[in-house]
């Protein structure tokens, strides 16, 4: 399961939405968690960022959570 710690790491590549990116995308494809389990899990970390006001990480994990659900453009959806 992804953790806070992961998603840290990940918003603090050089790259952070595309590491994030990757990081959804094997959590689903490489370990077979469904989409909507994934998203559930980061509702917690998306609390947190808010709690510690960290905005911008905030809104790129939001970002990333919209294109696996498929709220997104097509050409954007991970899935």
């Amino acid at each position: 399961m992804i953790s806070r710690v992961g998603i840290d790491h990940a918003l603090h590549a050089q790259d952070p939405s595309a590491t994030v990116l990757d990081l959804l995308r094997r959590e689903v494809e490489v370990h077979g968690v469904e989409p909507a389990t994934v998203l559930a899990s980061l509702e917690s970390i998306v609390r947190g960022l808010r709690r510690d006001g960290r905005e911008e990480d905030e809104l790129a994990l939001l970002d990333a959570m919209d294109r696996l659900a498929g709220w997104c453009r097509p050409e954007a959806q991970i899935f």
